[in-house]
């Protein structure tokens, strides 16, 4: 059976976010939380390159505030090399779908457009029921680079924790959003916009299922670089800076929020940045909204969620509320927990929602 202690590590490549959760009959308790600095460059697109610096920053991290020792964890991989999807396959039993899974996986994952090379990635899947007469199983193909997967194992190994599961970020986020009440009612969607520093991914979810999913090389580390470049300053002043700036003015110069005319550099580095995140926010909804039309339904899309490091940025909230005419709100996976650490952590829910989410993971 599941423990009742779960610790959701989020490995990224500026940051380790930890979410320490307790199962309980009624619900979850939160125990502790904390995010702490990945070592430089030793986590890129995804995979940890430096295995032995981010083991000694977890080790850090848990012992500076005080985690359990060996208790079940379960962290995350995602980026573009990733791919799931639902697919039919003929009724068989699950012995026989782990034979062959491999092989149904070459019919409906392009390697060459997608860049994923079958023969070194993990191939695993969830049967979600069986349907239809004759009848037919309806499987959720799962698609993830063995070396992302093999390097948190060891991480977590070696940093004296106990490996339970390695989740994908997207599913996590489906858990925060359900755990925050968010989840979208009958006939709407929503679109959740994971903002990490590297990448940014843009999950379509209708009911308790992602629909549409696209990674994008654009993320906090993209504004801070440009920012750096433009105001010839170093990295760390750079993010300094963008973390001060409020890229949604409404009051001052009087030329109106948000406007690019604003004279201040930071906002004429950043606009341009997140306004490529909306071009493809838009892309995405409107291929959404395009497929559920050819299939007969009518789906609204009102709602925009908002996590990770990068959706900090002061004024985004606001910028995409005006820009796209949505509801945009922050995921706070916390607004129902108990315990003594959600006042401490009642701004750092979004920065925190994958780590929560991997903790409410069900898992035996």
């Amino acid at each position: 059976m599941a423990s009742t202690n779960v610790v959701g590590l989020d490995i990224g490549s500026n940051q380790i976010k930890a979410v320490h959760l307790e199962r309980r009959r009624n619900g979850w308790g939160l125990q502790n939380a904390a995010i702490g600095l990945t070592p430089p460059d030793a986590v890129q697109d995804g995979l940890i390159l430096d295995i032995p610096g981010v083991t000694e920053a977890i080790r850090q991290l848990f012992r500076e505030n005080r985690f359990p020792n060996n208790v079940d964890t379960v962290a995350a991989v995602s980026g573009p090399h990733v791919q799931f999807r639902p697919i039919q396959m003929p009724d068989m039993n699950e012995a026989t779908l782990r034979k062959t899974i491999r092989f149904e996986a070459s019919k409906y994952i392009d390697q060459a457009q997608t860049g994923v090379s079958l023969e070194n990635s993990a191939v695993e899947f969830e049967i979600l029921g069986r349907a239809g007469d004759p009848p037919h199983l309806d499987v959720l193909l799962v698609v993830a680079p063995q070396p992302m997967v093999n390097g948190r194992v060891q991480v977590m190994e070696q940093a004296g924790l106990e490996p339970v599961a390695v989740d994908l970020e997207a599913f996590a986020l489906l858990r925060a959003i359900e755990a925050a009440h968010l989840s979208p009612s009958a006939g709407q969607a929503l679109v959740v916009m994971n903002m990490g520093a590297t990448y940014t991914e843009l999950n379509i979810v209708v009911e308790k299922d992602v629909h549409v999913r696209r990674s994008m090389p654009i993320g906090g580390n993209a504004i801070t670089t440009s920012l750096a470049s433009a105001l010839s300053v170093p990295l760390e002043e750079a993010e300094f800076q963008k973390r001060q700036t409020d890229i949604f003015p409404t009051h001052g110069n009087g030329l109106g929020p948000g406007s690019l005319s604003t004279p201040d550099p930071i906002r004429q580095v950043t606009l341009p940045i997140v306004d490529e995140l909306i071009r493809e926010l838009r892309r995405s909804v409107i291929f959404f909204q395009s497929q559920a039309a050819e299939a007969g339904v009518n789906v609204a899309v009102e709602q925009v969620l908002l996590s990770g490091g990068g959706a900090q940025l002061p004024g985004l909230a606001d910028y995409l509320r005006e820009r796209l005419g949505m509801t945009v709100t922050s995921l706070d996976p916390f607004v129902d927990a108990t315990g003594a650490m959600t006042g401490h952590l009642q701004d750092q829910g979004p920065e925190l929602a994958v780590a929560t989410g991997l903790a409410l993971k069900d898992y035996t």
